[in-house]
């Protein structure tokens, strides 16, 4: 039984007002699997979530969000798209044509529009990313 609670019915956050990886995790828990690693992969913090489990050891969770477009390139590798393919004239197309309304008042950078990859982030992977990808290998 899903506690209706995690629907979270007062707060419609990012995508998740009905919360729909959190009724699938809750499922995949009541089926009998033990454990739950969640990757939230997109531009939003999966704090619902987060939220849903953070006293529930059987679930760990990974939000990876607005830190670059990373959520680009992985849903590209998902569709079998190289990111570091230039875009068809079409798709370029298509996003030059989008109107961009941003909090931040500007326009996205010049190379969102010709590639799905992103530059090079040399340098040492952040310790909360660290943390995470540890419990996920030594449960």
């Amino acid at each position: 039984m899903v506690d209706p609670t995690l629907l979270r019915p007062g707060r419609a956050s990012g995508f998740c007002y009905f919360n729909a990886p959190v009724l699938a995790i809750c499922e995949l828990l009541d089926a009998g699997v033990e454990r739950v690693y969640y990757v939230d992969l997109d531009a939003h913090h999966g704090d619902g979530v987060e939220e849903a489990f953070a006293d529930d050891d059987r679930v760990a969770t990974l939000s990876v969000h607005e830190d670059g477009r990373c959520w680009v390139g992985v849903w590209a590798m998902l569709n079998g798209i190289d990111p570091a393919v230039q875009p068809t004239p079409e798709a370029e197309a298509v996003l030059r044509d989008l109107t961009w309304n941003r909090g931040a008042g500007r326009n996205p950078p010049e190379h969102w529009f010709t590639t799905l990859a992103d530059s090079p982030r040399p340098g040492p992977v952040r310790e909360p990313v660290r943390r995470v990808a540890n419990l996920a290998r030594h449960p």
